[in-house]
């Protein structure tokens, strides 16, 4: 007997050091709280987007009792330069987090690799021509846990067929019957923009009476999208849907079209993508057409599978690689989602209750919009 239970337990020792690498840790009897680091691919005071998804990100660490650090950045290159320094030395994170940008990610993934950090990706796909060398979580980078990341092209989509829709319904097409459209994109290093890019011609290819007349990039750079728009609204006065990668972009078109006396919401149409406190209120007053977003939210479901991870509950069932929800407003849904884009709500949200650690009964992860709104009204 004594024999065979030696047999065993050197089986059990065999088997947790092969799956050591995919393995979910399992929580162990200390104070010392999960320390997370964020390679945000933006400087910290930058505002914007990364602004709401930092803080959002931030009141949820807080409520799970996670320890995160944030760590800002100009442009990718010098994402992967805080990432080596990060995984460096005694004090490695538990777990490192960061968007996919071609170029630069794969050099991330092999750090986290060699240094043993977990690493999760969010808020972007692999660039296309990159996933034969980085493939999917836990495939070729073990150390690889996770990824999370919206549906760009469909939001898109989404967005380009309302500005349509509303534009019909306001009789703005041109004397031959179509609606002229002008496209504002962000960059070409992630799949972000890219994506975005392709549910505006998917949207734009369905509907016969949609016409794209161009469509320029401005590398998320608000001053320049600026400069753009003015040269656009001079060179194309027919076109008065004005689609947007960016809540960012689409203000600084707005301002563009003030300037050149097109009065936005009434002479032309502005649609874009973040949910940015400056996009919810230009659709407030009328100024926007739509906002698409919700993804802001993203870090701190990051952090919530995180968790159960660290806990000893897989997320990984049925895949380790999920898609977040993203969802329209405008004028008239806008009251909806209010208590979601009020930043003094947030603190009020117990995170806990979106993890199974602390709902063993829970089947199926809801990280929709549409959950955190019912969670204001449990309240």
């Amino acid at each position: 007997m004594a024999l065979r239970a030696r047999k065993f337990l050197f089986l059990v020792i065999v088997c947790c050091a092969f799956f050591a690498g995919v393995a979910p840790c399992v929580a162990q009897d200390t104070d010392d709280p999960i320390r997370v680091v964020l390679l945000s691919p933006a400087p910290l005071d930058q505002g914007g987007f990364w602004n709401d998804y930092i803080t959002f990100m931030d009141t949820a660490a807080t409520s799970l009792g996670i320890e995160l650090k944030i760590v800002g950045a100009k442009d990718r290159y010098e994402v992967v330069e805080n990432g080596a320094h990060a995984m460096s030395g005694p004090q490695k994170p538990d777990y490192l987090v960061y968007i996919y940008q071609a170029q630069a990610s794969l050099e991330v993934l092999a750090m986290a690799e060699k240094a043993g950090v977990k690493s999760f990706i969010t808020n972007t796909d692999v660039f296309p021509g990159e996933r034969h060398k980085a493939y999917f979580p836990r495939e070729r980078f073990k150390q690889w846990i996770g990824h999370i990341f919206p549906d760009d092209k469909l939001a898109s989509q989404h967005l380009s067929q309302k500005l349509l829709a509303l534009a019909a319904e306001r009789n703005m097409a041109a004397s031959d019957g179509q609606f002229y459209m002008v496209g504002i994109g962000g960059s070409h290093d992630t799949t972000v923009s890219t994506d975005r890019e392709e549910g505006l011609r998917i949207a734009v290819e369905e509907n016969p009476k949609a016409v794209l007349m161009q469509y320029v990039m401005s590398n998320w750079d608000t001053v320049l999208a600026y400069e753009k728009s003015k040269l656009l609204l001079d060179r194309h006065p027919e076109a008065k849907i004005y689609w947007a990668a960016s809540d960012d972009i689409a203000t600084s078109i707005q301002t563009a079209m003030k300037e050149c006396g097109v009065e936005p919401g009434k002479d032309a149409l502005v649609g874009g993508i973040d949910w940015s406190p400056e996009g919810i209120k230009g659709v407030r007053e009328g100024t926007m057409a739509a906002s698409i977003g919700g993804h802001f939210m993203e870090g701190a479901w990051v952090l919530a599978l995180i968790y159960d991870y660290h806990h000893g509950n897989d997320f990984a069932d049925p895949d380790a690689t999920m898609q977040s929800q993203m969802r329209l407003i405008d004028h008239a849904n806008i009251e909806t989602f209010l208590p979601i884009l009020d930043r003094d709500n947030w603190g009020k949200i117990d995170f806990r209750r979106f993890t199974k650690t602390h709902n063993p009964q829970l089947k199926e992860y809801d990280f929709s919009p549409d959950a955190v709104v019912k969670e204001f009204g449990t309240q």
